[in-house]
Order: structure tokens, then sequence, then C-alpha cells
């Protein structure tokens, strides 16, 4: 029996906000509730908050927080469940860090500052029904809240009815994380694998909580993820589930920020000189440690998943070695073929701290037999500008001597090292020390390899006829999209201009008395009505009698010999009665038919003499119905009609849509095109504030969603899509017309991998013609990703930099996504070893 505990946090009133917030506060601040039962910590962001002389209210509606009780806890009465409390921490946190005010003891900028507003703490199983009002501890007001609790029976055999697993035979008992989801939490959990110790043999009798009594019990650490399920398999192997903790991988913080400050390391390696501490004691080696298992929980501490220390048998006297393996080894396991020891794991300590500090494993390579020769043989390189306690903690623990190795005469030596100078290390034990910062909302990335690109085949254009219309089959091979191109043969019995004669032979006249416009043909005195029907966009008015036509009667003439096709003389005469050009009139040619500007016409129709006709007539060529697809200048470099992108960009005075403009260019890689928007000075790149804000995550609204026109990713700047398709000449072309190199993006439109990777159905989460897995970042990282190092070296020449911090878009609906560990430390080491080349 297991069950899943949901909290629902409805509101909070009358929260006393810090005398050090001002009025302007909502511009930087925003509440945010940490939730924590038995060790384990979700968090979530208010929907909506009112400040008002000093306090604040807020809103949550009803957001669900769900706890996983597991199966010791669950199978005990409902008396020995009220042992657990509840714990809501109140917080307001700086969503953009201001570095001002955020400054470790040491100067060095610890992250988005947070500040109490109290806490509400309350034993859900002695809660009521409804909404509970609960007082804050610490501060002011009153916060409401649900509580649910569900019991559930629970297979002794991990199935796929309550988890999402990947394939079984995908999983090796190699003691490497593999990531799993239980389907009525939503929960995240890392698996591991191992054989059963003999103290539990007994116990596997089909259920599945003795299991997890006895072998829970056996490791206790606030730095150590607990053991939360259990499963014996037919093949007689235990599968162990602890959770994976919300505040995501430390990679990948380290990730965002490129490398950690000698404070920030710091704080993380003691806590995990803490935990080897406790491991020691307890005669565990713990062999593997390694980033791939280190999380961070929603306050900012470590959390090491490490299931399989659950089942190591610890009756014995002699030291016992946690399944598992590293990527850097320590050089006597690799030469001696030595068992691991403590000495190994001081060294994996110093593996991990340098990566904090730099960014990257020393001795980084990707093929494994390469990485395997520099920790035998290589140098260690240290960072220039660390302080000398910091190279000399370094140089101690990655000492290939292990009998000079820091930490092999005993803990004490390492605590006691100058670089932990002034650390309180029974507050670090105790989590008293104030945490670098508060990972909030953050996303998990639990892909662990580089992935083989796939790309989309993309359809031809082909043409197609079907129920006496012509189709034009875009989009994918595997989803072909119809698109209407016009009837499969003209219908010559009715519509204008169907009378055999030359569409120059047709005229406008205005008839006063009927009051309508008509063409004619001049040599015939033919006349047909010059309007359509089925151009209407509303009802006509009433017709009197006048010297002259409406604008509204213009308008629709204009239509109707756009769509026509009738020739020059006719739209001169319209333009002679003051005609207003800048108006939209219905595409009825698409399908489903879409407004366009009679500009935007005769671009799409290729009439270069109506573009010049409408041009020398002041017609705006800024002016569009929003869409994706304008204004004309957009237009024409899409159909590259290079004359008339010559003509539309010097009568396009739309910043935004010039750079988009030249962003369609690079993406078709037309350089004739790119150099004529250029020469006219179309700027290079978007501006921060140019990029759409994405729908909000708590107020979606169909109605302005479905009139959204752009997309964070429609704005990739031109440089970030030379880069992307690897083509040398644009890239060198933008960057000599003021392209920044150090260009930073959101939201590229690339590929993210599908459910398949994880063992499930393939599902494309993403889809782009050039996948990446950068979706954010900056355009050096995207030519060393697709595997250009000439534009990386180009990129360089111009000024970039690749030790910038990841690029933050701090907007309600957007997270940076992080890279897959080994990706990205497989460009990272790329870049640098382009910069080490040059020097």
């Amino acid at each position: 029996m297991t069950g899943v505990l949901t909290v629902k946090l409805a509101w909070s009133r009358g929260l006393k906000l810090p005398d050090v917030v001002d009025d302007t506060w909502k511009k930087q601040w925003r509440p945010y509730v940490i939730a924590e039962y038995q060790g384990f910590q979700l968090s979530s962001e208010a929907l909506f908050s009112l400040p008002a002389q000093g306090l604040v209210d807020w809103e949550a509606w009803y957001r669900p927080f769900k706890f996983d009780l597991p199966p010791s806890l669950s199978l005990s009465s409902e008396t020995e469940e009220q042992e657990g409390v509840l714990t809501l921490s109140l917080l307001i946190h700086r969503h953009e860090p201001d570095t001002g005010s955020t400054q470790s003891s040491s100067g060095e900028p610890f992250g988005p500052q947070c500040m109490s507003l109290g806490l509400v703490r309350l034993n859900p199983f002695l809660a009521g029904s409804g909404t509970q009002k609960v007082k804050t501890l610490g501060g002011t007001g009153l916060t409401g809240l649900e509580i649910h609790y569900t019991r559930k029976e629970i297979s002794p055999v991990l199935t796929s009815k309550d988890w999402r697993v990947p394939e079984r035979n995908n999983i090796c008992s190699d003691g490497n994380l593999v990531y799993v989801q239980k389907q009525d939490s939503g929960r995240s959990y890392g698996m591991e694998i191992t054989h059963i110790p003999r103290s539990a043999h007994e116990q596997l009798s089909g259920e599945n909580e003795p299991v997890i009594n006895s072998l829970r019990s056996s490791i206790q650490h606030p730095f150590i993820a607990p053991l939360m399920f259990a499963f014996h398999s037919s093949d007689g192997r235990l599968e162990l589930l602890s959770p994976l903790d919300s505040g995501g991988y430390l990679s990948d913080h380290v990730q965002r920020e490129r490398r950690f400050g000698i404070t920030k390391a710091r704080y993380y390696a003691a806590e995990l000189i803490c935990i080897l501490e406790y491991l020691h004691a307890k005669n565990i080696i713990l062999g593997s440690l390694k980033m791939e298992n280190i999380l961070l929980d929603s306050s900012g501490h470590v959390s090491l998943c490490k299931p399989s220390l659950f089942a190591l048998d610890l009756s014995k006297d002699t030291d016992c070695i946690a399944p598992g393996t590293s990527a850097y080894p320590a050089p006597e396991i690799l030469l001696n073929k030595r068992e691991q020891s403590r000495a190994s794991d001081w060294w994996s300590l110093g593996i991990i701290l340098y990566e904090l500090l730099t960014g990257a494993p020393p001795f980084y390579h990707k093929d494994k037999e390469e990485r395997r020769y520099r920790i035998i043989n290589g140098t260690l390189q240290l960072p220039v500008g660390l302080p000398s306690s910091t190279n000399d903690i370094l140089t101690k623990l990655l000492d290939k001597d292990l009998t000079r190795r820091l930490g092999v005469h005993g803990l004490a030596e390492v605590k006691a090292h100058p670089f932990f100078h002034g650390l309180d290390w029974s507050d670090c034990i105790h989590r008293k020390l104030e945490t670098p910062f508060k990972p909030h909302n953050d996303a998990v990335v639990f892909w662990c390899k580089p992935h083989t690109y796939k790309l989309k085949e993309y359809l031809e254009g082909e043409l197609r006829e079907f129920d006496g219309a012509i189709y034009e089959i875009i989009g994918t091979s595997d989803f072909p999209l119809p698109r209407y191109i016009g009837p499969a043969a003209p219908d010559k019995s009715t519509g204008h201009g169907n009378t055999g004669t030359s569409n120059e032979q047709w005229e406008l006249i205005w008839v006063p008395d009927s009051g309508e416009l008509y063409f004619q043909i001049r040599s015939s005195g033919q006349r047909v009505l010059a309007r359509r029907d089925a151009a209407k966009r509303g009802e006509i008015p009433p017709l009197v009698m006048s010297e002259h036509p409406t604008q509204h009667q213009l308008e629709e003439a204009l239509a109707t010999a756009l769509q026509t096709g009738y020739s020059h003389n006719v739209f001169s005469q319209l333009i002679s009665y003051n005609l207003n050009l800048n108006i939209r009139i219905n595409d009825f040619k698409r399908y489903p038919s879409r407004w366009i500007t009679p500009l935007e016409w005769a671009v799409e129709q290729e009439r270069p003499d109506l573009v010049h006709l409408f041009l020398d007539h002041g017609i705006d060529a800024d002016f569009t119905v929003p869409s994706q697809e304008g204004p004309a200048v957009v237009r024409a470099v899409r159909r590259k009609l290079h004359n008339l992108v010559e003509a539309l960009v010097q009568r396009t005075t739309h910043r935004v849509s010039r750079t988009r403009a030249l962003a369609l260019a690079v993406e078709q890689q037309d350089i004739s095109l790119a150099t004529i928007l250029l020469s006219h000075g179309v700027a290079c790149d978007f501006k921060e504030s140019d990029r759409p804000l994405p729908p909000d995550p708590y107020h979606w609204d169909y109605d302005s969603n479905l009139d959204r026109v752009f997309e964070p990713v429609d704005f990739t700047p031109p440089l970030v899509r030379a880069a992307r398709l690897g083509d040398l000449a644009l890239v060198t072309l933008l960057l000599e017309h003021g392209a920044d190199p150090n260009l930073a993006y959101h939201v590229l439109g690339g590929w993210r991998g599908t459910e398949q990777d994880l063992g499930f159905n393939e599902i494309a989460l993403r889809d782009s013609r050039i996948p990446t897995m950068f979706s954010c970042g900056r355009v050096v990282q995207i030519a060393m990703e697709m595997g250009h190092p000439e534009l990386v070296r180009a990129l360089l020449d111009a000024g970039a930099d690749i030790d910038l911090p990841q690029p933050a878009w701090a907007v309600l609906g957007h997270v940076c996504q992080p890279v897959p560990r080994a990706a990205y430390l497989e460009i990272v080491s790329g870049l640098r070893d382009i910069v080490a080349e040059r020097r």
C-alpha cells in the first residue's frame, strides 16, 4: 500500500513585506512557496499578487503539491502517519538578480535574493476537510489550503500501470541512474538496479513494505535522497527508487553560469564532504561520486540520488563499495585495477570541485580511451586567476600518488584545508548555512548522452489536383499538408475578363447615374461591374447618385482588379480617384482565405509594374495585415524577387520587419538577397524587447493565444540562423555588417528529443529543419554544436567570448532548458580547444 498526499495552496492574506522592499517591488519580486514533507520539497510561484501598505495578498488558485508516501508509511496507522509535519515556507524572490544587493561574504553574487514572509506548519492528517485557514508563523496573515490523502495498492513489481519506465532490456545493473516517473503524482525518481543483499532475501515474499522498512533505515542523511520504493524483479534483482529533487541537477546550474565562484563552489564541496564523512563512518566507499547523481532541493541544498546505497550489506566490519562507474576513476584504479577506496572518493571530490570552478572536469575527452590516457599521463591544467588555496586543494585532491592525496590520512585534513577557512561545519551538516541560491521551477533534463540527429524529410512542393482544384503539398513526409493554389480549370462562363479579350483593352469608367464603377472593353463597350460579390466584407451601403465613386467602391474595384489581373492602366485610373491604397483585401486564392494588402498582393502575383506604381503613389510599404508572411518586403524575400526586394527595402522603415526580411534571406541561404538588404542599412540583430512574450502559463486565454501572430522562435537572429546552417559566407557577411558575435538567443526552434529516448512511444517534442540541443544560448555554441569549427574561428576573430554565462530570459512561461550534460561538455571542450590552439 502506498499513498499520495495532495496539498492545494489557495491563497495568502496580509503577509508583511520586509522593510527593504519598496513600492516598486512587484517589478522585481515575486511571492512563492516551498512545500516540504518528509524531507522532499516542491516549489510554486504565486499566480497573482497585490501589495498594499507594506502587506501583500497573493493567489495560488489551488495549485497542487503532490507528495508520494512510501509503503512503510502508507502501511502504518493514521496515528503513526500523523508524525509527519507539512511545512510551507512563504517567500519572495527577486526574479532578476541584482548583484548589488545579493552579495555573499566574499563579494560574489549569490543569485536571486529570497526573503521570508513566514512559515506555515501543520500535521496534514489532522487537518479537516475543505479550505483550512492557517496562521503564519514568524510573520503576519493567514494562508488557505486544502489537503487530501489517497491510499493506493502498489504492485511489488515495477509496472507500466503505475510508472513510466524505459524498456527493461535497456536497463543495466551498472549503478547508473535511470529516470522513471510515478503516474499518479507525476513525481520523478532515479532508479538503480542492484543485486538483493542477503539480509533482505527472506523478506521478499511478495510484499514490498518489509523491503522498504529494512533498507530505508540503513542510510539517513540530510544530503542523501531517501529510498522511497523498492521492487524485486523476476531475475532476482532489486529496483530501488529515490526522488529526484525539484531544484535540478547541480551541473545544470554550473552550465547556466559557466562556472561557480569560490564561495559557491566551497559551499557545495562542503556539503559533499559531509556526505563522504557519513558514508566513510559507516564503512561505505561511494566509488562513483559524480555530477550525474548530484541534484539540489528547492532550498538549494545538495541531494545525492544514489538508491543503491540502501542495498549495501552493512553487517560486516569491512568496507563495502557502492555499485556504479565513474567517468573519471582515480589513476591507481586504471593502472593497478585496484578496488575503489576512500582515497578514490577524495579524487572524485577533486574532479567535481574542479568542474564547479572551471565549468568542465579535468582530463575531459569524449573518447573513453583518450580520457583514460589523460588521467594517467596528463598534467593537471589549473585555471588562471584562482587563489593559491584553491589551486592547492585541487592539486592535492587530484594528486595521482594516492599516498600524497589529500584525505588519505583522514577526513580532518580535508576539513582543515585553508580552502575551507571560516566554514562552520556544524552549521553545514545541520543545514543552517544560507544556500547560495534557491532554485525555483528549474527544468530537469534526464538525458545522459548526445543524440544522433535525424532531419525530417521535407516535401518539395508537389502539386496535386483534387475536386477541381490544384493544391501544393507542403509539410513533411510524415505530415503532408495541402495548400490551395487555384482552380484546376478556370470557369470560362462567368467572371471578370473572361471574354477572350486581352486585359490590356480593359478600362475603368464611372457612371454617375447608376452610381457604379465598371470595367469596360474599349473596342466593344462591353461592361462588367467593378465589384465581386465574393470579395465583400459586409453589406454594401445603398447607392446614391454622386459625381465620384465612394472609397468603399474604389476599394471593391481595386480588390476585383487585383484578383482578376487587369493591366497597369486600370490601376492608374483607380489611383486617379485619390484611392487610399493602405487597405486590406481578401486573398481568395488562399485556403483558408486571408487578408492581404494591395502591395503584398502585387508581390505575391509577381507584378513589378504594380509594385512600382503603388510605391510611386505613396503606398505605405510598412503596412501589413498582422501576419508572419508580411509586410511586402518579407514576401518579396520569400519569393526571391531580387529587384522587388531592392525597391521595397528602401521604402520599408519598420526596423523589425527589415530584420525579419534579413532573417528569412539567411534562412533561405540567399546571400545576394542578404547583401541587398544589408547594403540598405538593415539591422543584423533584433532587440531584446522585440521578442514576444510566451503565453501566460497561469492565465491562458484561448482568444488571445489564437490571435498571436508571432512566437519567440520567429525572432531567431539572422546570425544564429546562419551559424545553424553552417554558412560561413553568410556568417562573415553579417559580422562585417555589425552582427554581435556574442549574440544571445532564446527559444530556438530545435530538436529536444522524443519520448522514445526514454523508452516510450515516439512523440516529437519539437521539430525544426536544423535541430539543436541549445534551444537557448549564444551563437558560438550553435556553431560548435553543428560541427562548424571554421565558423567558431570567424566568431572568435570578431570578438566572441566563450566564457560568458548562459543568457537568461526571466519571463513567465519560459525556462531556459539546460543541455544534456554529455553534449554540453563536448561542446564546451571543443570551444576551449579552438581557443587554446589560437594562443
